[in-house]
């Protein structure tokens, strides 16, 4: 962060700064106090004006600016003593030394400042002294603090009639108090130096809080600039794909297509996910209510309408997205003799036996979730990220496969085939469930090289393509030279360390039978 230091008395003046005089906040009956941090004579009554006037308090001697003062405690590590009045200094050669018979105070170091030279070894200690000498001496010290606007640090009133206050407001009404004392000439020397040695530490506090607010981790440049939310949009960790099958047309994750989590393509593609669960249940409960649904014709359901509405579908898609172990959770219909009627699921699995491929048992949330997720990711791509962005290549865009359980087999259901549809254990523990989910991105290890990451925990941030030109255009870009070569005309889409590894398994020699 760049500090740029400013002549405040100058700011005070062009500005016409009022001053703030009372650290009392309120007055009998709850008014604010005319001179105090929320008076409405100083900042105003309007929302305009009290979030756009500033105000100051007068010190009533010369202080630091606080960050000056912070990189001379670098420098210098025996400034505090000289603010605090402990110890006695003199000027020879430019240099401070101790000397029984010198001076002590800030005001010492005011009237000298002139006098004194500022010279590191090299390195942030030249560079911390260079901004010392270079600074001029009316933003070295300053003999007043600026009060931010009362709009972002008023009262925040509570039930009990009371109120929560800034942090900001206790420390200005501290300065208000301390810097009050010095107007008072009658003090003795160790309370006058502990005085400003508090006022100077206090100036410090207001620093840190303005500076810890814009650059930690959740200051305002994180969380209002670079922290943006962005809707119906995913970060997430990349775990490296399996290769174990057969033929590569079976792998979920090629060159083409990356590998999204349900939980994420759930968030993603949420309005097309609760349309397509809404047209389910219209489909297969509201209008057929007695067949391979499950719904049993001896019993009348109850309000079925009212049941699966907008809210449940959503309140189901939440649940499943943030709490993995409700995702193997019965899509039960109540009725009015008052029991829940599970709905059955049919399917076919590919590739078996005909006395083992047939499937019938009670249907799951994980079951028409995911199959709702590969219906509406068909005709879509999705753009994966890696922040920060260093070159085109930081970010690319692929076609959708959904990923579910660790274990997969080809289901067909009614007349859709899917490749990779989840293994779903009735039996299986609720607390063990979230353990048998895939809920990280995997894409081709070619794109590794251009996102400058690897598989030790990095983060990436996937969005998918809504619109048909949207999904058009990115199909262009997948088949287009840019897609996988450099400006230079070499492959950016590399693999390395794997291919060396997959020809090293195809080529080693067999092990020789023990016989």
């Amino acid at each position: 962060m760049k500090i740029d230091l400013f002549d405040v008395d100058e700011f005070v003046k062009i500005n016409n700064l009022q001053p703030v005089t009372s650290p009392i906040l309120f007055e009998r009956g709850g008014i604010p106090n005319p001179n105090g941090l929320i008076s409405n004579e100083i900042f105003g009554v309007s929302v305009k004006s009290r979030k756009e006037t500033f105000a100051y308090i007068d010190l009533h001697g010369h202080f630091f600016h606080p960050h000056i003062y912070k990189i001379m405690k670098r420098v210098f590590r025996n400034i505090d003593q000289i603010v605090d009045g402990s110890q006695t200094f003199s000027i020879k050669d430019g240099k401070l030394v101790k000397d029984p018979n010198g001076n002590t105070g800030i005001e010492f170091i005011y009237n000298n400042w002139s006098k004194l030279t500022w010279e590191g070894n090299g390195g942030m200690s030249s560079e911390r002294c260079d901004l010392i000498g270079k600074t001029k001496k009316n933003e070295v010290f300053t003999t007043k603090a600026i009060v931010i606007p009362a709009f972002y640090r008023d009262i925040k009133s509570n039930k009990g009639g009371g109120g929560e206050s800034s942090e900001l407001n206790t420390l200005y009404a501290r300065l208000i108090r301390m810097s009050a004392l010095l107007q008072d000439a009658d003090m003795f020397d160790f309370s006058f130096h502990s005085t400003n040695a508090s006022i100077q530490n206090t100036l410090v506090e207001v620093y840190d809080y303005f500076k810890n607010s814009l650059d930690k981790k959740n200051g305002m440049l994180r969380k209002y600039l670079l922290g943006k939310n962005v809707d119906y949009c995913v970060r997430t960790v990349i775990s490296a794909p399996l290769y174990n099958c057969d033929d590569p047309k079976d792998n979920i994750v090629d060159f083409r297509h990356a590998a999204l989590p349900m939980s994420q393509v759930i968030v993603e593609a949420y309005p097309f996910v609760v349309a397509w669960v809404r047209n389910f249940i219209e489909r297969e409960i509201l209008e057929v209510q007695n067949n391979k649904t499950g719904v049993n014709s001896n019993y009348t359901l109850k309000d079925p309408e009212a049941t699966f509405n907008d809210e449940y579908i959503k309140k189901r898609l939440n649940q499943f997205a943030k709490d993995p172990s409700s995702r193997f959770d019965l899509i039960t219909v109540p009725t009015v003799e008052g029991k829940d009627l599970p709905l059955y699921f049919d399917g076919i699995m590919v590739n078996q036996p005909a006395d083992k491929s047939l499937v019938h048992r009670y249907m799951t949330w994980c079951d028409l979730l995911y199959m709702a997720c590969v219906e509406v990711t068909k005709d879509k791509h999705c753009m994966i990220t890696r922040y920060p962005v260093l070159n085109s290549f930081g970010m690319f865009v692929a076609k959708i496969n959904v990923s579910s359980t660790l274990h997969t087999v080809p289901m067909k259901v009614n007349d859709t085939v899917y490749k990779w549809y989840p293994v779903i254990d009735l039996n299986m523990p609720r607390e063990e469930v979230a353990n048998n989910f895939i809920d990280t991105t995997k894409f081709s290890d070619a794109y590794l090289a251009g996102l400058d990451g690897d598989y030790d925990g990095d983060q990436i941030t996937s969005k998918i393509f809504w619109t048909q030109e949207a999904n058009a255009e990115c199909e262009k870009v997948i088949n287009s030279k840019n897609f996988a070569l450099n400006p230079n005309g070499s492959n950016c889409r590399v693999i390395d360390l794997e291919a060396i590894q997959t020809f090293y398994v195809l080529t080693k020699d067999a092990p020789k039978s023990a016989s």
